[in-house]
């Protein structure tokens, strides 16, 4: 059995704050990381049915759950999961660490069940 690497940290439990805070799509689901976390990995599960895919995910830049920008506008990473067992690291590879996403599908649907979210701590 070959060895591998252990990486230093312990998984880190997300807090969802109050919905409805990010106001340019529907009912988006914001998960808070205190402290923050990297990797910060987002995993799509399951098929997201086409009424609503995209499934879109935002890097906040606030750190308290009250976000400013937007989807439309923000200056925070976007990044979209359409396929089945597409896996981002919103982190950039551990450059950033993470400290709340925002999660929502591009049709303002808030089936987001099939969406897993795993953060480190550094």
């Amino acid at each position: 059995m070959g060895r591998g690497s252990v990486r230093a940290g312990a998984p880190v439990t997300g807090t969802q704050a109050a919905a409805g805070t990010d106001n340019s799509l529907t009912d988006p689901r914001i998960i808070t990381f205190n402290p923050g976390v990297r990797p910060c990995l987002v995993r799509l599960a399951a098929a997201v049915q086409a009424t609503t895919a995209p499934v879109l995910v935002k890097v906040n830049v606030e750190v308290n759950g009250v976000v400013s920008d937007d989807f439309d506008t923000g200056t925070a990473a976007h990044y979209a999961l359409s396929a089945i067992t597409t896996t981002i690291d919103v982190s950039e590879g551990g450059q950033v660490s993470v400290r709340s996403i925002s999660i929502a599908t591009q049709h303002n649907d808030d089936d987001l069940d099939d969406v897993m979210v795993a953060g480190y701590e550094p």
